[in-house]
């Protein structure tokens, strides 16, 4: 997939300050992140820690991962709060963008138990530390929604025991 992907439209705003601060670079630095050019988008950014190779640590955690957890998430691990499906894909997914690097996008649909279908999808870019020979974190942004009669998603949809309905992941050409 490339980086312009129609699929990828929810996520413009990051993209292009990821583009704009990247500069020649391959990846940009994480420093150079602005959050007043993210505004827009804000609420649904995450940024997760890279540098423990079996652990994807959440180390900033907008309002609406907040929301999805049903609880600040900051400082925990990601592959223990999703089903397992996404959390290996999410492990493969950090191998592959540290690698190569490359961004990762996932597109998923879960159905909470007494709950209508969720469906969410996710562009995860990759960030360099100065001087660090791989990327050290990612920044990704999340869109969610609920089916058609219902726009708005509860809180506290996903957790590790979740079904889920549908599955699709792609990496993403940087």
């Amino acid at each position: 997939m490339l980086l312009f992907d129609l699929r990828l439209k929810f996520a413009r705003a990051l993209i292009w300050h990821w583009l704009e601060i990247r500069g020649g670079a391959r990846v940009p630095l994480e420093v150079d992140l602005d959050p007043r050019a993210l505004l827009p988008c804000l609420t649904a950014i995450g940024i997760i820690d890279l540098t423990r190779p079996s652990k994807l640590m959440i180390a900033q955690a907008g309002g609406t991962l907040r929301r999805r957890f049903g609880r600040d998430v900051r400082h925990m691990n990601w592959t223990e709060l999703v089903p397992p499906t996404l959390g290996d894909a999410g492990q493969q997914a950090c191998e592959r963008v540290r690698r190569t690097p490359c961004g990762f996008y996932h597109k998923f649909t879960v159905v909470p138990e007494g709950m209508e279908a969720v469906t969410a999808e996710t562009l995860v870019l990759p960030l360099m530390a100065r001087n660090a020979p791989l990327p050290h974190a990612a920044i990704g942004m999340t869109r969610e929604f609920g089916t058609e009669e219902s726009t708005h998603t509860p809180p506290g949809w996903l957790t590790p025991s979740v079904p889920l309905a549908h599955y699709t992941m792609d990496f993403v050409d940087i």
